[in-house]
């Protein structure tokens, strides 16, 4: 594993220093705690900070210090799901981007596992009755974050915010990294007009209620990258007045038509 300073990775990452931050603030007003002083970013050590007032329940203690954990997995899934659904791949890589960094971030600090580890102790020895029973599973929880820190180090972080990216693909399906790579619609595929296509009377003489005719042509898929499939040539019989009353679907064959192929047709109609 190669060594990068943390406030190299904290630039690269910013928009997940500004979410951990915002965690922090955002379960500071749902528990009433008052906020004085935030930093989303700065180029230092921390990389960003909130200083808040007294905290007077264990509840809003471990919901503030384990907000990140909260906040930037469920933002880091939700930019992931929205990548699965982008076609352009410079804006699939930004939001790539954005979630690693946002994901990487999503552990609380030391900072944060030292106060709840604190106020988990306190809760327990006053046995403060359901926030004691909440503090019992604190302390597995700090342990957890320690390690993560620390493990940080082999980039810990970084394996954190792919596994989401895994189990966003997973859920939402693959991201589309290098753009179309399969058959787009074939109405948006060009091709040449079937211009080489003829219609043959098998009667040229009289005109009956019920005559034969042959269709037959060709079409070339003019594309130089995409096969398209399952062609169809659509032919309308019309009244005096131009009205359609009737239609027939006539099939171009191969089914496929690799870049710069041809296709032909032929049928039979009864008009």
């Amino acid at each position: 594993m190669f060594f990068i300073p943390g406030f190299v990775i904290a630039i690269l990452t910013f928009p997940g220093v500004m979410v951990h931050e915002a965690g922090h603030k955002l379960f500071c007003h749902i528990t009433g705690v008052p906020v004085y002083e935030t930093c989303y970013f700065r180029v230092g050590n921390p990389a960003g900070y909130v200083i808040h007032g007294p905290v007077y329940s264990y509840g809003a203690a471990f919901v503030i210090s384990v907000a990140p954990l909260i906040v930037n997995t469920a933002t880091a899934l939700f930019i992931f799901s929205i990548a699965t659904n982008v076609s352009s791949p410079l804006a699939v890589w930004a939001l790539l981007w954005l979630g690693i960094s946002i994901g990487m971030h999503s552990f609380p600090s030391s900072g944060d596992a030292d106060n709840l580890w604190h106020e988990s102790k306190d809760t327990v020895s006053a046995k403060h009755g359901m926030w004691a029973l909440l503090a019992v599973f604190g302390f597995p929880l700090v342990i957890l974050i320690k390690a993560a820190n620390v493990l940080s180090i082999i980039w810990f972080d970084l394996f954190y915010a792919l596994a989401l990216f895994g189990l966003a693909t997973s859920v939402f399906g693959a991201i589309p990294l290098t753009g179309p790579v399969s058959s787009p619609p074939s109405h948006s595929v060009p091709l040449t007009a079937p211009d080489d296509s003829f219609v043959a009377w098998d009667d040229s003489t009289s005109w009956t209620d019920w005559t034969t005719i042959t269709i037959s042509g060709s079409v070339t898929n003019t594309h130089d990258k995409w096969s398209i499939e399952d062609i169809t040539i659509e032919i309308e019989k019309l009244d005096k007045y131009n009205k359609t009353i009737g239609k027939s679907a006539v099939s171009v064959s191969p089914s496929t038509i690799p870049p710069g192929g041809k296709g032909t047709y032929y049928k039979k109609l009864i008009v």
